[in-house]
């Protein structure tokens, strides 16, 4: 057998890593209510005081298209069939599951998210 590359040796390391912490690295069912296209559609034209007073919950998923991390929080982009949503990850907003599983996440990977939009 060939010896794997470094990206597979960071992959394995991370699939340890989430099953370590409880994690089904491959994700269990996740139903999604809403598609990014569909979101864009109905709020892109409300405005932040808006979109705070609404307080409006969506489930989607997708693909993560582009990562960027600072410190305890991050943006990612995911990409469904329909469009691309930028979402925002913050350590005082997710259980420490849910964070210990952002610390691993890598472009290309499908996640499944709810959340407040804003």
């Amino acid at each position: 057998m060939d010896e794997l590359n470094e990206q597979q040796q960071q992959r394995i390391k991370k699939l340890d890593v989430l099953r370590e912490a409880g994690v089904a690295p491959y994700g269990t069912r996740f139903e999604v209510k809403d598609r990014a296209g569909q979101l864009i559609k109905l709020h892109s034209e409300k405005t932040k005081e808006v979109l705070e007073e609404e307080k409006i919950s969506c489930t989607f998923a997708g693909r993560i298209v582009a990562l960027r991390r600072f410190g305890k929080a991050g943006f990612a982009v995911l990409q469904d069939g329909s469009d691309r949503l930028q979402i925002y990850l913050k350590k005082d907003h997710l259980s420490e599951q849910a964070y210990q599983v952002a610390e691993q996440l890598d472009l290309g990977d499908w996640i499944g998210v709810t959340g407040t939009l804003f």
